[in-house]
């Protein structure tokens, strides 16, 4: 939001984050901040983990010019992501979720993307053939296709998952394929999906498809 003092104010709503307007007095105890508009309504961040930023800033790229390339970016060929792999000398999981190296990519995500092009999570990305990177750019879109159809993951129905602003939950929990299915059969090859941690995070996979492989030239 660009503001009349010059400054840029930046929010990252991270996973329960929720901007709407209300002219209404009704107290929300997930309200963190309330912006009070010249037409008398309110703009509310409501934010029930608590894990959303806000940064107040003199330019953008203060901040986002530290994130890597969106998914989607047009210029981001299989050519260039192959090039950004090769180029770092780190296991899949957690260069992906790293927001420097791809922006917009969590958890649940990242494992559905590899489980989608058969990479092994402990795949350490120089390893990586052209033929691979190509399917896990693939894998990505795809997966977040497919969340934006669904409107999102929600997880279980406490008021800590995802909801819209609407109150309703997503519906892309019903599509995962690995993320959270620990023991149940992968929907591939019926094979025993299992749990590890990697980076400290929760991570899913089906070892009979995405069977770490050695170095590939």
């Amino acid at each position: 939001m660009e503001l009349s003092s010059k400054k840029v104010l930046l929010v990252h709503l991270r996973m329960t984050g929720q901007f709407y307007f209300s002219s209404s007095n009704q107290p929300d105890e997930h309200v963190r901040i309330r912006v009070r508009l010249e037409n008398g309504e309110e703009l509310r961040f409501r934010d029930t983990r608590k894990f959303g930023k806000w940064y107040l800033v003199d330019h953008c790229e203060e901040i986002i010019g530290k994130l890597g390339p969106e998914p989607f970016d047009p210029s981001l060929t299989a050519k260039e992501f192959h090039r950004m792999l090769k180029g770092r000398k780190r296991q899949l999981k957690p260069l992906l979720l790293d927001q420097e190296f791809l922006a917009g990519l969590g958890n649940i995500y990242v494992d559905e993307a590899l489980w989608e092009s058969r990479l092994n999570p402990l795949q350490v990305s120089s390893d990586l053939k052209f033929s691979d990177s190509q399917r896990l750019l693939e894998g990505i879109r795809l997966v977040l296709q497919r969340g934006l159809k669904n409107l999102g993951t929600t997880l279980g129905t406490g008021k800590a998952n995802f909801y819209s602003v609407a109150k309703r939950k997503g519906r892309n929990q019903d599509e995962l394929k690995v993320f959270r299915r620990t023991g149940q059969p992968c929907p591939r090859c019926s094979s025993q999906v299992k749990r590890i941690l990697v980076g400290q995070r929760s991570t899913h996979f089906c070892s009979n498809c995405q069977r770490r492989r050695k170095k590939c030239s």
